[in-house]
């Protein structure tokens, strides 16, 4: 997956808010990739890995914190972000991405 095509899955999915814009899509993107040794001959660092994607989206899940599906609508509760689980957050963030 290019930089391109996802940044263009995560503007489908809604994902992007007032404290996530699409600059930040580009960083997590950026720090997930790995290092590759030879990047003058082969094309695979301007292509993510499925490994890589999973990383990315885990990241995009951090930064972006979207509320619980089920509180969109309403008050969302008092908490501090960093109280939040990894686990919750991409809870949270994949029935955006599937559908």
């Amino acid at each position: 997956m290019s930089a391109d095509e996802f940044t263009d899955l995560n503007q489908w999915a809604g994902i992007i808010n007032d404290k996530f814009k699409n600059r930040d899509i580009d960083v997590c993107y950026n720090l997930a990739m790995m290092t590759r040794m030879d990047e003058l001959g082969k094309d695979q660092h301007l292509r993510m890995s499925f490994a890589e994607f999973l990383e990315a989206e885990a990241r995009v899940a951090n930064q972006a914190m979207h509320p619980e599906p089920w509180l969109e609508d309403g008050p969302a509760p008092e908490r501090d972000e960093k109280d939040t689980p990894m686990w919750k957050k991409l809870e949270n963030i994949m029935p955006k991405l599937i559908m």
